[in-house]
């Protein structure tokens, strides 16, 4: 069977070496990695990133060049699990609601969002994940790995059949966008639980292992592996006086699916899923990705902030950008779990840092209020992103922060405050796209008075 070009380039690059990049694997696509003359010395037309001489923090920078702190609302004019909201568009207009939102000094449609063809800066979320579990990281059992908050699996960075399922993403959602000026940024990824959880992986080894696989040349982690522990050791014997097992080969452990545990084994598994499992993942995503998406910025998957693994942290440096999901019903986020992790992430991998998600959401009574973090009133949601905006912003390297949701969430099985309009509940009066009072006031004055202060 034929390999797919990008899967072929990505093969030879591999197959050259073990050492990889410090920004993953050299793009081979020529047109990405070796712009001609005419094309370097164009004028950028994309959102990129900028730490400029004359400034202390990290920015956004627009099309035009213009210095941008982002302002975003997550999920601009999406209509789904919002009862009323699919009537509401079809009488109004996109143009209309999206100068509701910039008149609140709102200036991104952030992730989730469904703009079309309206002219507003926006962000997707790409979803690398393997397409059949023959291709997914499992455990001895042949359970597949379902990890993270969003529960997706994980794809072997050394299947060929995921790097097929990598390109056909890439064909569908990146290649489409690669000369869209308004597109800000590509997250790899939603709370997948690879980076910022402590997610023990060492008992998800065992994929699958195609024919076509060797130790020389691994098509499935536990191959790798095996490849991994030949490094370590010169002989069986020294494994296994490591180990305290009794193997015949080192390849025995492909097959055999040893668990971890507290001594050698264990420590050699842990380094195999830091040095060697987790680079191959984001090298290879990256490659595909970057190879795609020419110039834009591509972000690390979005993190749910509390559960940061220092360990991995460092493997964040190869994307453009950290992506951090915050929520707190507090008028602030705590001190100093904040600067210190935002001091963790700034040593680690040198990047800016977007604020994915955030907001806060009033109980509503009757409603389930399956969202947190809660508030009683409107009031207090505006003045509690005032001050957590405020606070935000002042880190230099935080570039921009989004709101979590335009809309509420509102259907037969769950209600949420999440949004800035509301769904349609006729018990309780409320219509469908109508702005919640008393909530457009601060939010709009935290907007104008963030954008002062850093005199943009």
């Amino acid at each position: 069977m034929r390999r797919p070009l990008l899967a072929l380039l990505f093969v030879s690059a591999c197959e050259a070496g073990d050492a990889a990049s410090p920004r993953g694997v050299v793009v081979a696509d020529a047109a990405a990695a070796a712009p001609d003359a005419a094309d370097a010395a164009a004028p950028r037309s994309f959102w990129h990133l900028e730490r400029p001489p004359d400034s202390e923090r990290a920015w956004m920078v627009s099309p035009r060049g213009e210095r941008t702190f982002v302002l975003g609302v997550d999920g601009v004019l999406r209509a789904d699990g919002c009862d009323g909201m699919s009537e509401h568009l079809r009488r109004s207009s996109p143009e209309r609601e999206w100068a509701s939102l910039t008149a609140l000094g709102f200036n991104s449609a952030g992730a989730f969002s469904e703009i079309g063809d309206l002219d507003a800066p926006y962000s997707v979320v790409l979803s690398p994940v393997p397409r059949g579990d023959d291709r997914a990281l499992k455990d001895a059992s042949g359970a597949p790995l379902v990890t993270g908050r969003s529960g997706v699996k994980v794809g072997d960075p050394w299947s060929l059949g995921f790097r097929a399922d990598l390109e056909a993403m890439l064909l569908a959602d990146v290649r489409p966008l690669r000369d869209d000026p308004r597109l800000q940024v590509f997250y790899l990824g939603h709370e997948t639980g690879m980076f910022e959880q402590a997610r023990d992986l060492r008992p998800w080894l065992w994929s699958d292992c195609p024919a076509t696989s060797t130790v020389p040349k691994p098509h499935c982690a536990p191959h790798a592996l095996v490849k991994f522990l030949h490094l370590l050791y010169p002989s069986v014997a020294a494994l296994n006086a490591a180990w305290g097992s009794s193997f015949a080969s080192i390849e025995e452990v492909a097959t055999a699916k040893p668990a971890p545990d507290e001594g050698a084994r264990g420590r050699d598994l842990q380094r195999f899923v830091l040095e060697r499992l987790l680079p191959e993942w984001v090298n290879l995503v990256l490659y595909f990705v970057r190879t795609a998406s020419g110039r834009h910025v591509v972000a690390a998957p979005r993190l749910a902030l509390g559960e940061l693994d220092p360990e991995r942290a460092s493997l964040l440096a190869r994307f453009d950008l950290v992506a951090l999901n915050l929520y707190s019903a507090a008028p602030t986020f705590e001190e100093p779990w904040l600067g210190d992790a935002l001091r963790l992430l700034a040593e680690k991998t040198q990047l800016p840092v977007i604020v994915s998600e955030t907001g806060l959401r009033a109980r509503i009574d009757g409603w389930t209020n399956t969202a947190p973090p809660l508030v009683e009133t409107q009031a207090e949601r505006g003045a509690r992103y005032a001050s957590q905006l405020a606070q935000l912003a002042a880190y230099p390297s935080v570039v921009g922060v989004h709101w979590s949701a335009w809309s509420d969430r509102r259907d037969a099985t769950a209600q949420a405050n999440t949004g800035l309009v509301q769904c349609a509940d006729p018990a309780r009066g409320f219509t469908a796209g109508t702005r919640w009072p008393g909530l457009d006031a601060p939010l709009a004055r935290a907007n104008v008075e963030v954008g002062a202060a850093l005199g943009r």
